[in-house]
């Protein structure tokens, strides 16, 4: 997608990038779902059902497809999942410095390739099972693509430039709030037949790339696109766009910009530092004293750029910008342009400030040395909080090494929440029920599957739209019922009511576990609910003949 050659300095800085980014993420993996969104990831690459949640509602049909192509060569879907970011995180530093190269040269490649691989937040989501470290190297890939269009506009380039664009959507569909203004990107200038020429082909190339993986993934993942847009809505409607700007009025972006603060303080807190260190590096690596930076040019990369990450940014201010916890994917769309953004600013102070760089490559080395040193002590204080909850999701998968033994399959039952999917891909063989809160016009309201052999009936959403399930008899064989509770960074909340006699027995691993024996004047396990009235629980379980 170049128009002109790479050259072996280029392939070689980019090589680089890729390979400092593939062992630090490689180094700090996870070995099991960090979040609730990882294991549903997990889940789907086991078995993709879009209806149970495996994964959620939109799908990410194409990065489902790309983990599940990595299983054969590493056994476990979670692992699958990790190494699928750790490859995309590599692949996406290589792009930022490509890009960058392109746009302003050598230093600002330097800049914006360091700057990416030393993110805590690209460190944390390179190393995880979630969806955002693809979602970054589809978002480079495609702004290479589309400035490639811009400079060379072919039906070549722009089906190039389209065909991306269906990938960014079928890794992430929200890619469609995100991404599709850089589509317009190549069509701003130009004779206007030739405007409308290049939207044909970016529309027919991106449509049919969408249809590519649309089409396979309503059969294969919810069984039509009915009931795959049924269930989107769901969760369009109750997590997306419960709280815009549009129902909350201007209290909601103000509250959202919060959150976008609280992602990036972290990054801030070693900005400055990071920056300095960046700066000498890049003015050092530019060893050539007889050719300049590409100055900075407010009509073409500044706008670039800021045409790039701000649609992301409007939608998180305006609609919706996730949890509020570090560090988060959802700054990953954005980060790519972000780091060239300060790759360029790097670029010009130095196209307007040297003159002859070889001499101050030589005079700033020794300054460039002391300041990365300084950035690494600042780095060395944010890497291991984001690795933390890395960490401590590998912990309390561990804590669990004996559930079997302490409570036999055939005898058991488990309750859980929020380690629903951890249950389904660690302890398969158990009965479960899983006790899932939705938002609905009534409120907050629970959804109780039943999961067996790792699968749910009805799955999650299913359930949801078929109005809700029944209640659940407990089986006679049932002597014990677990509480599988909690998970890092959780609150320690039980689902049942105060009043049920809880009994707690240690694992090897130190772990205590909660479990009581079922009443026989209490038959559902609705009936041990705190939201539920065991009156009226059990007179439904009885008209239901079940």
């Amino acid at each position: 997608m170049t128009a002109r050659r790479p050259t072996r300095a280029e392939l070689a800085f980019c090589a680089a990038l890729a390979v400092a980014a593939w062992a630090t993420r490689a180094a700090v993996r996870a070995h099991s779902p960090t979040t609730w969104d990882a294991g549903l990831f997990a889940n789907g690459v086991r078995d993709y059902d879009v209806l149970a949640g495996q994964p959620h509602p939109p799908g990410y049909p194409l990065t489902i497809a790309a983990a599940k192509a990595l299983l054969p060569f590493v056994g476990d879907p979670v692992a699958a999942m990790v190494w699928l970011n750790v490859l995309a995180s590599g692949v996406a530093a290589a792009l930022v410095g490509s890009l960058a190269w392109r746009l302003q040269g050598r230093a600002a490649a330097v800049v914006a390739g360091l700057a990416f691989v030393l993110s805590p937040v690209a460190l944390y989501n390179g190393s995880v099972g979630l969806s955002y470290g693809v979602e970054a190297a589809a978002s480079a890939g495609l702004a290479l693509a589309v400035w490639h269009a811009a400079g060379t506009p072919s039906p070549r380039t722009w089906s190039l430039s389209g065909l991306a664009f269906a990938a960014a959507m079928g890794i992430r569909p929200s890619a469609v709030f995100f991404l599709a203004p850089l589509l317009l990107w190549p069509l701003r200038a130009g004779p206007w037949r030739a405007r409308v020429r290049g939207a044909v082909w970016l529309g027919a190339s991106a449509g049919v790339g969408i249809l590519a993986w649309l089409v396979p993934e309503a059969i294969l993942g919810a069984g039509s696109l009915g009931r795959l847009l049924a269930a989107n809505r769901v969760q369009s409607s109750t997590v997306v766009f419960r709280d815009t700007i549009l129902q909350g009025g201007w209290r909601v972006p103000l509250d959202n910009v919060q959150v976008l603060l609280g992602y990036a303080h972290r990054e801030l807190a070693v900005l400055p530092w990071v920056t300095a260190a960046l700066l000498a590096l890049g003015w050092a690596a530019w060893w050539n004293g007889t050719t300049a930076p590409k100055p900075l040019a407010p009509g073409g990369t500044v706008a670039f750029t800021a045409w790039w990450i701000l649609p992301a940014l409007a939608f998180y201010v305006f609609v919706y910008a996730g949890w509020p916890v570090f560090p988060d994917g959802y700054l990953m769309v954005v980060l790519p342009g972000a780091c060239i953004a300060l790759g360029l600013l790097v670029g010009a102070s130095l196209a307007r400030a040297v003159s002859h760089a070889a001499r101050a490559a030589r005079a700033l080395a020794a300054v460039g040395c002391v300041l990365l040193l300084v950035a690494a002590g600042g780095l060395a204080v944010q890497w291991p909080s984001a690795i933390q909850p890395i960490r401590a999701a590998d912990a309390w998968a561990e804590s669990w090494d004996g559930l079997e033994q302490a409570f036999p399959v055939d005898s058991t039952l488990l309750v859980t929440f929020t380690s629903w999917s951890f249950v389904k891909l660690r302890e398969p063989d158990y009965t479960m029920w899983a006790a899932l809160p939705f938002e609905s016009a009534q409120g907050t309201q629970v959804e109780v599957l039943v999961s067996q052999h790792g699968h749910d009936e009805p799955g999650y959403y299913a359930g949801i739209l078929q109005g809700g399930t029944p209640m659940h008899r407990i089986p006679s064989w049932v002597q014990r019922i677990v509480l599988h509770e909690g998970r890092p960074g959780d609150d320690q909340h039980t689902l049942v009511k105060a009043s049920v006699a809880l009994h707690s027995t240690t694992l090897p691993t130190g772990r205590q576990v909660r479990w009581f024996v079922p009443d026989g004047n209490w038959t559902a396990i609705e009936s041990y609910f705190w939201w539920t009235d065991p009156v009226r629980t059990e007179a439904q379980l009885a008209a239901s003949g079940r």
